[in-house]
């Protein structure tokens, strides 16, 4: 193969082919001899000129790193992205989050919570996909039980819930409120009036007294 031989344009290889001869090798000298018949060769002093290709191999290599480079990033977001549940005040919700810790995930979802509320696991914690965080508010209640103002914090949701999580005896009290009744954010005041358990005696024999 002969490059940049006279005659050949700019990007282009001059090949000359010996002509392969009756006993099937190229003549010594390349003439006196005739062609096999059929066969494609180049007359001595004459070539072929054939266009070159002009490979690139960098734009494809660039282009080959870009793609890698989408397909690595695409991972690594499905890799950092996790799948949560919430469950805020019993109520559940499905959250995606990027985030690191519980305290992420809540910034993420615009949930601000206090020193008095309750969240589980704690806002330090490390969350993986499938968790299930559980955030309950505090509720601030004044309570008046038999004339006595008093103020508490629960994260109940009833006044039921609330006065068994306080402790506070309830059992025959007369309460303000239902004891059924939801327990919102803002709080409740209401009052309790504890059953006072006496005896009378009537006709010699004591008979139990409840007076509220």
């Amino acid at each position: 193969m002969v490059d940049g031989l006279a005659g050949a344009e700019p990007g282009e290889r001059s090949v000359w082919h010996p002509c392969p001869t009756a006993s099937g090798g190229p003549s010594p000298d390349g003439s006196h001899r005739q062609p096999l018949s059929g066969s494609r060769c180049s007359v001595p002093g004459k070539f072929d000129h054939r266009s070159a290709v002009n490979f690139r191999p960098l734009p494809l290599l660039a282009q080959g790193a870009a793609a890698l480079t989408v397909i690595a990033g695409s991972f690594g977001v499905t890799a950092l992205d996790k799948s949560v549940t919430l469950s805020v005040d019993g109520k559940s919700s499905s959250a995606h989050s990027f985030g690191s810790t519980v305290a992420d995930v809540l910034d993420g979802q615009d949930i601000t919570v206090g020193a008095r509320d309750q969240v589980v696991p704690s806002l330090g914690s490390k969350v993986k996909d499938g968790d299930t965080i559980t955030v309950r508010y505090a509720r601030k209640l004044v309570v008046t039980v038999d004339g006595v103002v008093k103020e508490y914090w629960t994260t109940a949701t009833t006044v039921d819930a609330a006065l068994k999580d306080l402790g506070l005896r309830a059992d025959g009290a007369v309460i303000s409120a239902s004891r059924s009744q939801t327990l919102g954010r803002q709080g409740l005041t209401f009052s309790v009036v504890t059953a006072t358990y006496n005896t009378m005696t009537a006709g010699g024999q004591a008979q139990p007294l409840t007076t509220t």
